[in-house]
């Protein structure tokens, strides 16, 4: 028995080892159309070995997700029937302001939400993009602008380096619309990302004495 419960920690401490040291590598992919006319075309999807989603939408079709993998279809449904129905009149513009601000107070009794926002922009050690290829497809009416737009574009993609690669492809001639296409890959560290934001929260976590601030209460629909 001592050597079997030796092997298991043995076992245990190489997988937290490679867990810790191995990224989880996903496949990402974009593609996004709209035209004068208002028609509007989105898909996009994320694999990870035998694993894979893809969400999909255009105008007058409602969002559908499907998540394939081991050879089976898990889910392949409409968004609407995976989320719990509302019951009552749809909700304010007053309603969600009013949500979002108790949201915020909330979050902000544990911690600053702006600190929070950059730990999460600068944490690059748990999430890190291996390449990232972007072809922006575009035509306006006016040749000027899209040669000013074809110029940023192209200095936008000077500023992010060998890893992330933004191509326009502007239309000159012909039909006016604009497209998007993105495909990379992404590698990310979940246990780093665990470690990091206990780290976080232990640096970070406000401690508040009985006389909590009050939350702002939610506005009634109307």
């Amino acid at each position: 028995m001592e050597w079997a419960l030796a092997a298991a920690l043995v076992t245990a401490a190489l997988v937290a080892v490679l867990s810790y040291l191995w990224p989880l590598t996903f496949s990402i992919s974009l593609a996004a159309r709209l035209t004068p006319s208002g028609q509007f075309a989105l898909a996009s999807g994320a694999s990870w070995g035998p694993i894979s989603l893809a969400l999909a939408t255009a105008r007058g079709v409602p969002p559908r997700l499907v998540l394939q993998g081991l050879g089976r279809v898990w889910i392949n449904d409409s968004l609407s029937n995976l989320t719990p129905k509302r019951t009552g009149p749809p909700a304010t513009l007053s309603a969600w302001i009013a949500r979002a601000e108790r949201a915020w107070a909330i979050l902000n009794r544990w911690f600053d939400p702006i600190d929070l926002a950059f730990f999460l922009l600068e944490e690059r050690r748990v999430v890190r993009v291996g390449w990232l290829d972007a072809r922006v497809r575009f035509g306006l009416d006016d040749p000027a602008a899209m040669g000013v737009m074809t110029g940023w574009l192209l200095v936008l993609d000077g500023c992010f380096g060998g890893r992330v690669t933004i191509r326009p492809d502007p239309i000159w001639y012909g039909d006016r619309e604009l497209a998007l296409n993105v495909d990379g890959v992404v590698r990310v560290y979940p246990v780093r990302s665990a470690l990091a934001l206990v780290w976080f929260v232990v640096r970070n976590v406000r401690v508040f004495s009985r006389g909590k601030p009050a939350l702002p209460k939610e506005a009634t629909h109307g």
